[in-house]
């Protein structure tokens, strides 16, 4: 993209909008913007930072507590403390969040319909999709797309 960023010909300005395009589409695609950011990921005990990691790439499927504390082999009730003490916040919070994150990036992204994002996201209903979206972000999915679109909501 830097290579394109000084017009040499009339079709650099377009190329470079592909190409900006095409990074996005690659993020979205990868779930770069699913993953949390923590300054103390390094320091978390590695069943937590799996755990963490199967969530953040799993979202979208119907996962259990005793699932995600199979694949760490770990009891779930052990999973379910752990997971409290480390993150402070329950296995379904977590879960929550980074579903509700990722249909926020998708409202502001795509033009899908909010049932369909909210079925993308791993929610199995709209209307308790809906009911978390406006406790996490204090808007109903409409409003946030539509107040996104004009200015940037967080």
């Amino acid at each position: 993209m830097s290579e394109e960023n000084s017009p040499i010909d009339e079709y650099a300005p377009e190329f470079m909008r592909l190409l900006l395009m095409q990074l996005l589409l690659d993020i979205r695609r990868s779930g770069t913007f699913i993953h949390e950011q923590r300054n103390d990921r390094e320091n978390l005990s590695t069943d937590i930072e799996e755990a963490l990691r199967y969530i953040d790439q799993n979202y979208a499927h119907a996962i259990t507590l005793g699932e995600v504390a199979q694949q760490v082999s770990l009891s779930p009730a052990w999973l379910s403390s752990k997971f409290k003490t480390t993150t402070g916040v329950t296995f379904k919070e977590y879960l929550t969040r980074i579903r509700i994150r990722q249909a926020a990036q998708a409202l502001l992204t795509t033009d899908d319909s909010i049932t369909k994002i909210a079925m993308d996201c791993g929610f199995n209903s709209s209307n308790y999709f809906k009911d978390c979206f406006r406790k996490e972000k204090g808007h109903s999915p409409r409003e946030y797309r539509r107040e996104g679109k004009k200015r940037p909501l967080h």
